[in-house]
C-alpha cells in the first residue's frame, strides 16, 4: 500500500504575462474589432444579394422599403398608420403589425 502527500504553498495568484487585464479600453477596443468583422460579413452578405436595395441609418441599422402605400403622405403633426415586418436575414419574422388589425 502506498501513501502520497500533496502538499502546496499559499501564494497570491499574479497574472501571467500572456494573461490581460481586462478594462474598459481593452473591453472597448475588443467591442470595436468584432463590430468592423461583422460589418465586413455583412458587406459581403449583402454584394451576393444586389437586389436588396438597402439603406443605412447614422447608428449602421440597415434597412429597405420594399413596398410603401400609396396614400397621401402625412404632414407634420398628423397620426400616420404604418405596418412593419422585421425579419432576420434568413427569412425568420421577428417582429410585424398584424395586416388585420
Amino acid at each position: 500500500m502506498g501513501l502520497t502527500f500533496l502538499i502546496g504553498c499559499g501564494e497570491e495568484h499574479k497574472p501571467e504575462e500572456n494573461e490581460i487585464e481586462w478594462n474598459k479600453e481593452i473591453s472597448s477596443e475588443y467591442s470595436n474589432a468584432i463590430a468592423e468583422d461583422e460589418e465586413v460579413d455583412i458587406q459581403v452578405f449583402l454584394e451576393m444579394r444586389p437586389e436588396w436595395k438597402m439603406k443605412r441609418t447614422g447608428s449602421g441599422l440597415r434597412y429597405w422599403v420594399y413596398e410603401s402605400g400609396d396614400g397621401e403622405m402625412p404632414k407634420s403633426g398628423e397620426v400616420a398608420d404604418v405596418e412593419i415586418q422585421i425579419s432576420l436575414l434568413n427569412g425568420t419574422r421577428c417582429y410585424g403589425t398584424e395586416e388585420d388589425e
